[in-house]
């Protein structure tokens, strides 16, 4: 708040001294009157008709810019509250009437009312329950960390391993937004190759998703470790990494053919692609996921435009009008092209030092080793013919146009 607050009085101070030149310098407010005061010219004399015409006229239009100036200080001082949490979003001390829908028949908040459709076939816990699962939230227990929270591993009181994670926004409408987009989608996605949904929690201001625990995490870990981090068996594969693609894509096919209502996850990339102890790839992170299209449409309206930079569908900026975007499958088609590009070269989504996206990546048939993942044994024979597939099929998910399916 005290942040907003100084940068708004910057602004005053400045529009305040754009008002003072705007004002014509023999015009000078008298900070002891509510009256404009005139300095004095020589000769003194009666003004003429003509300049006190062009006089009214100078104060008329002060006075309407000063109240056009307050206008925007007020407006942008409202945009900047907004952005740092600190305008009319207060936190409450127990779920409101809206969250009242997503509660399950034992959580502590539970309100009056059936259970919705969307959560009857979820483990509704208690705070404290997987505050005992995580050892109180220890960092010793956490996993992971992303824009929307931690997450945690836990072992649950009948012995089951899962992964925690609790959400930690500071605007209420986000982290709501999130953890209801998450529970809707998720909640209902079934399939081998979708990480599954085990329960939630809401107890006062904590939104918490239970999930199944994926032991060798994700996908960008393997694929760019840490310097002191031991490699992998996938970082070491061309099998196994082609494998990886293949899971992730059934799931993507799933979410977009399959799943009823179908769903267009809108934040397909390496890190929402999580692994078990036997290399099964599976999607995760479901806090952008939008339910659609419908029947008979190819795309969906929102009002809201997320992802990542380096995975993002270029078009959706391009779409926008009127702060509506479209999406489309095809917006996860070009994301996990990306995705497929980064498991065969090695390379990041994007290089921010040199700006550059790894979706303009140019390469040939002829010059195809040139970009492949260095730190790998080149790929031979039926191998070499299996991985340059891959970045042909790859090449065409990143085209504006006439991406393919994922089927």
């Amino acid at each position: 708040m005290s942040m907003a607050l100084s940068t708004t009085l910057l602004l005053s101070s400045f529009l305040i001294s754009l008002l003072l030149l705007i004002i014509p310098s023999h015009c000078i407010l008298d900070p002891t009157s509510t009256t404009l005061a005139i300095e004095s010219f020589e000769p003194p004399q009666p003004p003429s008709l003509t300049t006190s015409e062009r006089l009214s006229k100078w104060i008329v239009f002060a006075i309407y810019g000063g109240v056009f100036l307050l206008a925007i200080i007020g407006f942008l001082s409202y945009l900047m509250c907004s952005r740092l949490g600190c305008c009319g979003e207060e936190e409450h001390n127990s779920a409101s009437e809206e969250e009242a829908g997503l509660l399950g028949p034992d959580n502590p908040a539970q309100r009056d009312g059936p259970v919705p459709p969307d959560l009857e076939n979820l483990v509704a816990f208690s705070f404290k329950d997987l505050k005992d699962a995580t050892e109180n939230f220890s960092i010793s227990t956490q996993v992971g960390v992303g824009g929307f929270g931690a997450v945690y591993r836990g072992q649950l009181s009948d012995g089951r391993l899962v992964a925690v994670k609790r959400c930690k926004v500071q605007k209420v409408s986000d982290r709501d937004f999130v953890f209801k987009a998450e529970l809707k989608t998720q909640g209902k996605a079934q399939h081998g190759n979708v990480v599954s949904l085990i329960g939630y929690c809401i107890e006062n201001n904590e939104r918490i998703i239970v999930f199944e625990y994926m032991a060798e995490k994700d996908l960008y870990g393997h694929l760019h470790p840490e310097l002191c981090q031991k490699k992998s068996q996938l970082f070491e594969s061309w099998k196994l990494r082609v494998k990886v693609l293949l899971d992730a894509a059934r799931g993507i096919h799933y979410l977009h053919q399959e799943a009823n209502p179908r769903i267009i996850h809108r934040d397909i990339k390496s890190s929402n692609i999580l692994l078990n102890e036997t290399w099964d790839a599976k999607i995760s992170d479901f806090g952008f996921a939008f339910v659609g299209p419908v029947l008979g449409r190819n795309d969906v309206e929102v009002h809201r435009v997320f992802g990542t930079i380096g995975y993002m569908d270029p078009l959706w900026s391009s779409w926008m009008s009127n702060f509506v975007s479209v999406v489309t499958p095809e917006s996860d088609v070009y994301s996990f092209g990306v995705v497929m590009l980064e498991a065969i070269t090695g390379r990041k989504a994007y290089d921010e030092h040199r700006e550059l996206l790894l979706a303009d990546l140019d390469f040939t048939t002829e010059n195809l080793g040139e970009v492949l993942d260095r730190r790998l044994a080149l790929p031979v024979g039926a191998e070499m013919i299996i991985i340059e597939r891959v970045m042909q099929i790859a090449k065409q998910c990143v085209k504006r146009h006439k991406r393919p399916l994922i089927a």
